[in-house]
C-alpha cells in the first residue's frame, strides 16, 4: 500500500508509543487500586489534525479505535476513566461497560493520573488496516450484529440539521455542523435519480443518520455494497462495511479523509464533482457519470 500525500511517516509511531506508554502506567497501578480508575485517559486528535472527539469523524477514530486498542493489550481488571463526549457518550459505556467510567477531570480521583490518549485519525496517520478490522469485530460482537455475506444495499446520505448539542457550540469549534458547511440543494431529485437508476438486484436506501440508532446505522452500512455522500462524517460509518465495497463521494474539493478510509478498507473509491459546497447537482450530468464510472456502474442501468 503506497502512502498518500499529507500521510506522516511517524504518526503510527507516535501512536505507537502513546499506546505503550498507557499499558505499562496502567500495569503499575492496577495491582494498587483495581476497583477505581487506573487512568484517567485525555482524547487527542493526532499531531497535525484537527477536530473534536464529541463529533462522530473523531470520535471513531480518535476516541474509540485507540481505546479499543488499548484495553486488548492491557489487564482486563484494569480501569480507565473518560471525560464525557457529548452525544456519544453512552456508546462508550455500551461497547467497554464497567472497564471505562465517565469522569471529568475534576471529578475523578486526584491521585489518579491524566494521561494523552492519542487518536488514529486516518487523516493524518498511517494506520494498520487490521487495527479497523479489529474495530469493526469488536463493536459487531458487542453489538451482535450479523456478518452479512452479500451487501446489496445502495446507501445515499442525506445531510438534515444536526443535533441541538452542536448548534449550541460557539461557531468557531470544528465539527459542529456539518450541514451548515455543505448540503445538496436538489438532494430530493437526486434520491430519485438514484433510486429510479439501481439494479433490480440491488435495493436503495435513503438514510438520515441523525435520526437513526447507532444500532441500526452500524447494520445498515454493514449491508451497504455502495455507499453515495457528500463529503462529512456519515462517510466514516465505511469502517462498518464489508472489505471490497464501493464508495462514492460528493465534494467539491478534494480533501483525502475517505479515500485513505476506502483504501484502508479495501474499497473502490471515486469522486463526483459537485462544484459548490451548497450544490444543485446537474441530475444529467450525475447520470451519465454513474453509467460510466467503474466504482458505481454495475448498480445502476
Amino acid at each position: 500500500m503506497r502512502p498518500l500525500i499529507g500521510i506522516r511517516p511517524w504518526g503510527r509511531m507516535r501512536v505507537e508509543l502513546n499506546q505503550r506508554t498507557l499499558a505499562r502506567s496502567i500495569g503499575r497501578c492496577t495491582g494498587k487500586a483495581p476497583k477505581k480508575p487506573s487512568v484517567m485517559l485525555i482524547p487527542r486528535s493526532p499531531p497535525g489534525c484537527r477536530g473534536e472527539v464529541d463529533s462522530y469523524y473523531h470520535f471513531l477514530f480518535d476516541l474509540m479505535l485507540p481505546l479499543c486498542r488499548l484495553l486488548s493489550r492491557v489487564d482486563p481488571a484494569a480501569r480507565f476513566a473518560i471525560p464525557p463526549v457529548g452525544p456519544f457518550t453512552s456508546r462508550i459505556s455500551e461497547l467497554f461497560g464497567e472497564r471505562v467510567a465517565i469522569l471529568t477531570p475534576d471529578d475523578a480521583p486526584p491521585d489518579v493520573p491524566r494521561l494523552p490518549l492519542v487518536g488514529m485519525n486516518p487523516q493524518g496517520i498511517a494506520i494498520n488496516p487490521r487495527w479497523l478490522l479489529e474495530f469493526r469485530r469488536f463493536v459487531f460482537d458487542r453489538y451482535r450484529i450479523a456478518e452479512v455475506e452479500r451487501p446489496d444495499l445502495v446507501v445515499l446520505v442525506e445531510r438534515v440539521p444536526p443535533d441541538p448539542y452542536y448548534r449550541q457550540r460557539g461557531p468557531g469549534i470544528r465539527g459542529t455542523s456539518g450541514a451548515t458547511r455543505r448540503s445538496l440543494v436538489n438532494h430530493a431529485e437526486v434520491r430519485s435519480l438514484i433510486e429510479g437508476l439501481v439494479r433490480p438486484e440491488f435495493r436503495f436506501r435513503n438514510v438520515q443518520l441523525e435520526h437513526m440508532d447507532f444500532v441500526e446505522q452500524i447494520e445498515t452500512f454493514a449491508r451497504a455494497a455502495l455507499v453515495i455522500g457528500q463529503h462529512g462524517a456519515g462517510l466514516a460509518n465505511a469502517v462498518w462495511m464489508r472489505p471490497g465495497r464501493g464508495i462514492v463521494e460528493f465534494t467539491a474539493r478534494s480533501p483525502d479523509h475517505f479515500k485513505r478510509l476506502a483504501r484502508l478498507g479495501g474499497h473502490r473509491f471515486a469522486r463526483f464533482d459537485t462544484g459548490e459546497s451548497h450544490a444543485t447537482v446537474d441530475l444529467e450530468r450525475l447520470a451519465a457519470w454513474l453509467r460510466r464510472e467503474p466504482t458505481a456502474r454495475k448498480f445502476f442501468a
